[in-house]
C-alpha cells in the first residue's frame, strides 16, 4: 500500500509541508490508491497569523504561540477548546483562506498523470504493436524520438480541437507537455527493433527540433493543468475521434514507411487477369458440407477469391466475414494515402521490365530482405530457451507475451520431402512482417534449385505433422489446429472455423505482402510454438507440432506464356519457311512438327519432378 504525510497548520489548515509519497509494488496500476495521512502542526501560517492572534486574544488566550512540535500538536491544544477554535477559525477566516489554496495542490500528481498517460499510450490495444514498428522504420533514436513527438503533438492538436470543457483543454496541454518524455520512454521500450550501434542510453537526453521546443513547462503549467485528476479524463483522450485519428496517422506513417519499391499494382496485370479466366471456367463448386466465403483486394490489385470453411459454431462465418470487411477498409484508406501521386511513369522502360518481373513471380532476391530489421536476417540463431522476449524492455513494464514464440513452416525439401523451418516471430508486430518473412523463408529454403521458377506457393494451409530428428516432416492431417491438451504449448487466437483463415487469402498476401495490414489481425490466429523449438523426442524418435505448410505446384502461368512463345515461334517458323522455300504446305509441316515438340516439353513439365 502507498503512503503519503501531509502536513497543515492547525488554525488554518494552510500547507505546510506535504512529503513525497512512499511507494510500494502495486504503484501506477489501475484502480490502486494511495492512502494520505494528515498531520497538523503549528498554529497558523504567516498569511493568518494575525487574524488567529486577534482571535486568541479576543477569547482571552495568554501569551505567544508556544512552540510545537513538528509531529503533531502540543497536548495543551489537544482538548475541546482547540476543537472549538478549529470551527471558530474556520468560519471567520473562510474567506481569507480562499487565496492560499494553491499552495494545497498536490506536487506528483502531474507527475502521476504522465505516469498512468505513458503506460496507457505504450500498452494500448492497437498502439503496442505500432510503437515498434514506429522505432524500426526509424532506424536512429533521435529520428525515432522526433517522429513519435510529432504525431503526438498532433494528437494534442485533435484533442484541444475537441475539447469543450477546461478539464479537456488542461488534457489536451497535458499530451502535448509531456510528448518528449513519453517519446524518449517509448524508444528505450523498444530498443531491440533499432540498430545495435543505435540503442538508446538512457543518460542522454535529445531536443527537439527548434520550431517543437517545449518552453519551460514548469512555467507553462497551471495550476488546474498540475493538479489534473488523470481519471477524470481517461475517457476524453482515449475514447474520441481525436484518438481514433492518431491511431490512423500511426498505420499510414508505418505503412508508407514499410511499403516495398514497387507499390503500383492497382491495376490488373496479366497474370491476375489469366487467372480470373481460368476460375471461372474451370472454378470448382462448393463442398456440400462447407461454407463459401468470398474475398476481394479491390482497393489494392482488384484480385478476388474465395475460401471454403467448416462452421463449428453458427455465427463464426459472418464474423469472419466482418473482420475481412473492416480489414479491407483498414488497408483501403492506407493504399489511397500510400498511392503515388505522380502515375505517367507507368509507360517508361524500366517501370515495364518491373512489371514483368512481378508477373513472371521469377524470385530474384537480394541477401537480407530491406524491410526486415538486421538482426532478423539469420532464422537460425535462436535465443536461449526460457530467456526473456527481446520484444520488451526489462525497464518499462509491457503487456505483450514476454515468451520466445516460433512459427513452425513446413517447406519443400529437394524433389519429394519436406522439411521443417522454425523462425523466431518475436519481432513481427504486424501481417505485412509475418508474410514478408514467409517469402524470405521460402526463397532460403527453394534456393539454388534448378527449374525453381516453374514452381509457384498456391495455397498455405495449417497443418498437423510429425517431426523427426532429421527435421523432415510427415503432414498427418490438414487442416488442424492444436487440441486442449495441446493448446498451453501454442500461441494462437482460437475460433470456431476450420481453417482459421483461407489458404487462397494466405496465398494472395503471400506474394504481395504489401497488401496486409501493419497490425497482427492474421497473424494472431495462426498457432505459434512458445517458449522453445520443436525437437524431436529422442526415444521414440518424432514428435507431434502444428504449424502452416507451403503447398507448391506448377506455376499454370508461366507455362501459358512458354505455350504461346512455343507458339509464335512455330507460327514465325512457318511463315520464314513459306515466303523463302515457296512452300506453304512445307513450312507449315514444320510449324505444326515445332508446335507439337512444345506440347511435349509442356506435358514433361507436369510429369517430371522439378
Amino acid at each position: 500500500m502507498c503512503w503519503q504525510i501531509i502536513e497543515l497548520y492547525s488554525a488554518c489548515r494552510c500547507l505546510y509541508y506535504q512529503h513525497a509519497i512512499d511507494r510500494c509494488v502495486s504503484y501506477g496500476r489501475l484502480g490502486h490508491t494511495v492512502e494520505r495521512r494528515t498531520i497538523f502542526v503549528g498554529y497558523a501560517c504567516s498569511a493568518h497569523a494575525p487574524a488567529c492572534d486577534g482571535l486568541r486574544r479576543g477569547r482571552g488566550v495568554s501569551g505567544g504561540i508556544k512552540e510545537k512540535s513538528q509531529a503533531g500538536i502540543d497536548p495543551e491544544d489537544s482538548g475541546d477548546e482547540g476543537d472549538d477554535n478549529f470551527s471558530d477559525n474556520e468560519s471567520i477566516l473562510s474567506g481569507n483562506s480562499a487565496p492560499s489554496t494553491s499552495l494545497t495542490i498536490p506536487v506528483e500528481t502531474y507527475q502521476e498523470a504522465i505516469e498512468a498517460l505513458f503506460r496507457d499510450i505504450l500498452n494500448d490495444f492497437n498502439l503496442r504493436y505500432l510503437w515498434p514498428q514506429v522505432v524500426r522504420t526509424s532506424c536512429r533514436r533521435d529520428l525515432a524520438e522526433r517522429e513519435i513527438c510529432r504525431l503526438l503533438k498532433r494528437f494534442s492538436a485533435d484533442l484541444k480541437n475537441a475539447a469543450e470543457t477546461r478539464l479537456h483543454q488542461n488534457a489536451a496541454k497535458l499530451v502535448r507537455t509531456a510528448r518528449l518524455n513519453i517519446a524518449q520512454r517509448i524508444v528505450i521500450c523498444h530498443a531491440a527493433q533499432l540498430d545495435p550501434f543505435e540503442k538508446p542510453d538512457v543518460f542522454t537526453s535529445v531536443g527537439l527540433p527548434e520550431d517543437e521546443e517545449i518552453v519551460d513547462e514548469e512555467r507553462e503549467r497551471s495550476d488546474e493543468e498540475r493538479n489534473i485528476v488523470y481519471e477524470r479524463v481517461h475517457e476524453f483522450i482515449f475514447q474520441g475521434a481525436a484518438f481514433e485519428q492518431f491511431t490512423l496517422a500511426m498505420k499510414l506513417h508505418v505503412a508508407k514507411s514499410s511499403v516495398s519499391e514497387e507499390p503500383s499494382l492497382r491495376l490488373y496485370s496479366l497474370r491476375q487477369c489469366f487467372e480470373v479466366l481460368v476460375s471461372r471456367i474451370w472454378g470448382s463448386p462448393a463442398h456440400p458440407t462447407l461454407s463459401r466465403l468470398s474475398w476481394s483486394c479491390e482497393q489494392q490489385c482488384g484480385q478476388t477469391g474465395h475460401d471454403d470453411y467448416l462452421e463449428k459454431q453458427e455465427g463464426a462465418l459472418e464474423e469472419l466475414e466482418t473482420l475481412l470487411r473492416n480489414y479491407k477498409e483498414k488497408t483501403l484508406e492506407m493504399a489511397r494515402s500510400i498511392a503515388p501521386a505522380d502515375s505517367s511513369s507507368t509507360g517508361n522502360a524500366s517501370h515495364f521490365i518491373s512489371k514483368v518481373k512481378n508477373v513472371l513471380s521469377i524470385p530474384i532476391r537480394r541477401q537480407g530482405s530491406e524491410n526486415l530489421p538486421k538482426h532478423q536476417q539469420d532464422t537460425d540463431k535462436a535465443p536461449m530457451p526460457g530467456e526473456a522476449c527481446r520484444i520488451t524492455s526489462n525497464k518499462e513494464p509491457s503487456s505483450l507475451d514476454p515468451q520466445h514464440r516460433f512459427l513452425l513452416i513446413c517447406a519443400p525439401f529437394m524433389q519429394r520431402a519436406t522439411k521443417a523451418h522454425q523462425p523466431d516471430v518475436c519481432m513481427i508486430h504486424s501481417d505485412r512482417d509475418l508474410f514478408k518473412a514467409l517469402r524470405r523463408t521460402y526463397s532460403k529454403c527453394r534456393k539454388g534449385y534448378r527449374w525453381r521458377w516453374f514452381r509457384r506457393v498456391t495455397s498455405i494451409e495449417f497443418v498437423k505433422f510429425e517431426f523427426f530428428l532429421s527435421e523432415l516432416v510427415n503432414i498427418q492431417q490438414c487442416p488442424s489446429l492444436p487440441g486442449r491438451q495441446d493448446r498451453v504449448e501454442y500461441d494462437f487466437e482460437q475460433v470456431d472455423l476450420d481453417p482459421p483463415i483461407g489458404p487462397n487469402l494466405l496465398s494472395h498476401l503471400f506474394e504481395n505482402p504489401d497488401h496486409a495490414e501493419v497490425l497482427p489481425v492474421l497473424f494472431n490466429r495462426i498457432p505459434k510454438k512458445m517458449r522453445k523449438r520443436l525437437s524431436a523426442c529422442p526415444r521414440k524418435g518424432s514428435s507431434t507440432g502444428w504449424g502452416i505448410s507451403f503447398v507448391e505446384t506448377l506455376d499454370t502461368f508461366v507455362v501459358f506464356l512458354f505455350g504461346c512463345i512455343g507458339f509464335t515461334l512455330s507460327l514465325v517458323a512457318a511463315v520464314v519457311y513459306t515466303v523463302i522455300m515457296g512452300d506453304i504446305q512445307g513450312g507449315f509441316a514444320i510449324g505444326a512438327f515445332l508446335l507439337a515438340f512444345v506440347l511435349f516439353c509442356g506435358g514433361c513439365l507436369h510429369s517430371l519432378p522439378i
